[in-house]
């Protein structure tokens, strides 16, 4: 594996900088964003409606059993605890999935000016006919990025690594247009992302704190594009130009 956690984890602040060269893309980038404000605030209006009384629910049918009062409460708090963190951070990473399903072709146009921007002979501009499959292919990932932790959240102990599963796999979402641009099937794709764990874990593990991710989002594919090009270019597979080294 290469990279590192503090590489990905710099990743935000270089894309902001990007951004901010090019104000017009930070507002192209910036409707998603409201999008995603709205539909946070409306998932988390139900999530606080209603989460007391799932959680409850289910715990109550766990330990419903036990003889030991005190270590029933003190276990049934603790469980509680982390089925509450663990249904939030489900919350904010569905949330951000579909985010950038729905804004697919938005980030493909953000990620190609800032490839072209650090690359010889980056890609000229956006072919729109590769929209409907960036699409198709952005919706996969969501499915997977929302229900593979899903899955896990709810195993004992296994449940807190889902947290770092799903922080690997919202970096990926936006790490993965650059590779899916030349056309790589998912299982090369799968090899080089892995191969990045590190750099992409710290550059998602900031899309994980709630609020705070929806800040980051708008900078998330420039960030993410940048890591993406450097590392292709560490194997030889294209060239940066002499600036974008010093980005």
């Amino acid at each position: 594996m290469s990279g590192s956690l503090l590489t990905g984890m710099s990743g935000f602040l270089r894309g902001a900088r990007w951004m901010l060269a090019h104000p017009m893309m930070l507002f192209l980038s910036v409707l998603p964003f409201l999008a995603g404000l709205i539909g946070f605030v409306l998932g988390m209006g139900v999530f606080v409606r209603y989460s007391e009384g799932w959680i409850t629910y289910l715990l109550m049918g766990m330990f419903s059993g036990w003889s030991d009062g005190t270590l029933w409460l003190v276990t049934y708090w603790v469980a509680k605890s982390l089925l509450f963190v663990s249904i939030l951070i489900f919350c904010v990473v569905s949330g951000v999935a579909v985010m950038a399903a729905v804004a697919s072709p938005v980030n493909e146009y953000i990620s190609v000016r800032v490839e072209r921007d650090l690359v010889m002979d980056g890609p000229e501009s956006v072919s729109w006919r590769r929209i409907p499959k960036v699409l198709a292919g952005e919706f996969l990932k969501a499915f997977v990025v929302i229900f593979l932790p899903l899955m896990l959240m709810f195993i004992p102990i296994v449940n807190i690594f889902a947290g770092f599963l799903s922080a690997f796999l919202i970096g990926w979402d936006f790490y993965d247009y650059p590779l899916a641009r030349r056309g790589w099937g998912f299982k090369e794709r799968f090899k080089f992302v892995v191969r990045e764990f590190w750099t992409i874990l710290g550059f998602g593990l900031w899309l994980m704190v709630p609020l705070v991710h929806l800040f980051l989002v708008p900078l998330a594919v420039a960030g993410g594009t940048i890591l993406n090009v450097e590392a292709l270019a560490r194997r030889g597979l294209v060239t940066l130009k002499s600036e974008a080294v010093k980005t």
